[in-house]
């Protein structure tokens, strides 16, 4: 149930200096143009409704009557280098930052959904955004709107969620709900858009993930007409066409880091954006993908088998997170993310990564997972198979072996072949995929730390290349001793009591096997 919100805002006493530095800069700017139009100043938006809700929030978002955000944060830059000392003793006094920089100014793109610009600075260690109040002219010759600055209803409506435009006048200290929408659906905790959604998706198809990751943040429910536009292909199709995936890859980014992954991506699911946000925009992955995963029919949200994968990650994470705990949240959600593309890892491994991981330009660290994840699937199958199998059974050097060549990052890699795996067998529910898998990895990755070989990728030799080189009288290296040190290595995996001079005794049997001169 949503948190029943206040209607009044009590300032903390650094929002409290940031009102007045504010309204201080308006009335210099004001007395000095000569011109009696107001400028009036509002906070906005997302702080606005966490204020409401109880909560902080260091990001703040400026509305401003008659000035670009651009145009109002350079006059603060000027303001402050003409009254710093006041602010900086009450900054000090309060023990913030007691400082203004790094005004950013972000142009306007209409092609891009940005129709707006904006000044972006950090304030006595609050990070504020300027942009002033809009509204919107569409004309037959253009798909994109006329930009003109507006009233503070009309920007309202131009929101992407009603609780998100919800106002705190700065001269008035009070909360304006511009729509009559807002207030109450913050109490009864319903995200839902001003205008027609459709309308709204268009306009700034990146709109449908950040509702759908306030939607998980808060824990509110999407209404069913803003929900069955998130599913419309005609937005879909704007949303390929007019965002960056930097910017997806941020909000995906901030879904992951949030309290409540799961929900998120449930409604990813449910508005069928599996493809538009973690395929590539060409289609190349999303045409290899039907040959494994058909459509299953109009309506149904593709692929249907996904949800085996991040529904069951976050029953792992319940119940038996165990060995994974420490992993990353990003990277061990992305697992999940990733999961449907393990049937293409005997295609073109170097296509798939590299069309997955543009897709929300991850690091090329996360692409090197991606990439580990399916070429070792195989050989992850086989020592799980070896060591959960009862007739079977592996040596400690085998698995060490395999271990080591999976790399440091081998335990997120078995969690993507588990989840891969969940997706291919298709476990119903999670007693089946308990029994059918979860009990068998865990008991694989029970088996790897007992071994005490959690380490192997990192492992080195008893012997370092100096002290072979003193052993076989050697001059000078070669690629021989290459091969012999990891060649110890393994040895070690299997003797891992011996000591210094039980590794000297063995490396001299083995000098032809190491071809050293």
């Amino acid at each position: 149930m949503a948190k029943q919100p206040e209607s009044t805002i009590d300032l903390s006493p650094v929002e409290e200096l940031l009102r007045k530095f504010l309204l201080d800069c308006r009335d210099h700017i004001v007395y000095n143009s000569h011109d009696s139009t107001n400028l009036d100043l509002w906070f906005a938006g997302g702080w606005v409704r966490d204020k409401l809700l109880g909560g902080e929030c260091q990001d703040i978002d400026v509305a401003l009557s008659s000035m670009t955000g651009a145009q109002f944060g350079e006059a603060l830059e000027d303001h402050f280098a003409r009254s710093a000392a006041a602010y900086i003793a009450e900054a000090q006094k309060l023990g913030v930052p007691p400082t203004i920089k790094g005004l950013h100014k972000i142009n306007s793109n209409p092609e891009k959904s940005r129709h707006l610009e904006t000044g972006t600075i950090e304030i006595f260690g609050l990070s504020v955004d300027f942009v002033n109040l809009r509204k919107e002219v569409y004309t037959n010759q253009s798909r994109n709107p006329q930009v003109e600055f507006g009233t503070a209803v009309e920007d309202a409506y131009r929101r992407d969620a009603t609780i998100n435009s919800i106002f705190y006048n700065l001269d008035k200290r009070r909360v304006e709900d511009h729509t009559q929408m807002g207030l109450s659906d913050l109490a009864i905790g319903i995200i839902r858009t001003p205008l027609e959604p459709t309308r709204t998706f268009q306009d700034d198809p990146l709109r449908i993930l950040r509702l759908i990751r306030i939607a998980s943040r808060l824990g509110f429910a999407i209404d069913q007409e803003t929900a069955q536009a998130m599913k419309d292909p005609l937005v879909h199709s704007a949303f390929n066409e007019k965002i960056s995936r930097e910017r997806v890859g941020i909000e995906v980014e901030k879904m992951i880091k949030g309290p409540d992954p799961l929900i998120a991506f449930e409604l990813l699911y449910e508005s069928d954006l599996y493809s538009t946000v973690f395929l590539d925009r060409a289609g190349y992955l999303r045409h290899a993908l039907l040959h494994f995963f058909p459509r299953s029919g109009p309506g149904i949200p593709w692929p249907n088998s996904w949800p085996f994968a991040f529904r069951n990650l976050a029953f792992l994470l319940q119940h038996r997170p165990g060995h994974w705990e420490s992993e990353a949240r990003e990277h061990i959600w992305l697992m999940a993310a990733w999961a449907p593309l393990a049937p293409l890892r005997r295609t073109d491994i170097e296509q798939v990564v590299k069309s997955a991981t543009e897709a929300i330009k991850t690091t090329s660290k996360t692409s090197q997972l991606l990439d580990d994840c399916l070429k070792n699937m195989d050989s992850i199958h086989a020592s799980v198979r070896q060591v959960t199998t009862a007739s079977a059974g592996i040596s400690r050097s085998a698995l060490g072996r395999a271990v080591r060549s999976w790399g440091t990052s081998w335990k997120l890699q078995v969690l993507y072949v588990l989840l891969a795996d969940a997706i291919s067998s298709q476990a119903v529910n999670y007693n089946a995929f308990t029994d059918l898998l979860l009990n068998g990895y865990s008991k694989f990755m029970d088996h790897v730390f007992e071994q005490g070989l959690q380490n192997a990728p990192l492992a080195k030799p008893i012997l370092n290349g100096s002290e072979l080189k003193t052993i076989f009288n050697l001059r000078q290296s070669g690629p021989f001793l290459k091969v012999a040190l990891e060649s110890l290595v393994q040895w070690g995996f299997d003797h891992e009591h011996a000591s210094k001079k039980d590794a000297k005794e063995w490396v001299l049997m083995q000098r032809e096997n190491f071809c050293i001169p």
